[in-house]
């Protein structure tokens, strides 16, 4: 039988892994920061993510957004974005 902890762990890890999630933290358009572990940890916590409309990821100590999730727009944006960054790329 699989922990609520181990399920939120499954769901998460095929995108980002043990050794990378500490270097990055999660940004909500409602301007919340979680940090992956304590998303896995926390019920709560995972729930309130998930109520978000616009999701971002970044890495710790950057003003670079890796990826934005919308859950309104039809795909995702990724690619570098951020205030120093030249180079963008988006997927739809």
């Amino acid at each position: 039988m699989v922990t609520e902890h181990e399920l939120r762990s499954e769901i998460l890890r095929p995108y980002i892994s043990e050794k990378t999630a500490p270097r990055l933290h999660i940004m909500t358009g409602t301007g919340g920061q979680y940090d992956f572990d304590d998303v896995i940890q926390n019920e709560n916590t995972f729930l309130s993510l998930l109520s978000n409309q616009i999701i971002s990821i970044k890495p710790s100590g950057y003003n670079i957004t890796i990826t934005t999730i919308d859950k309104n727009s039809s795909g995702y944006e990724g690619g570098i974005s951020g205030k120093n960054s030249d180079y963008s790329k988006e997927t739809k």
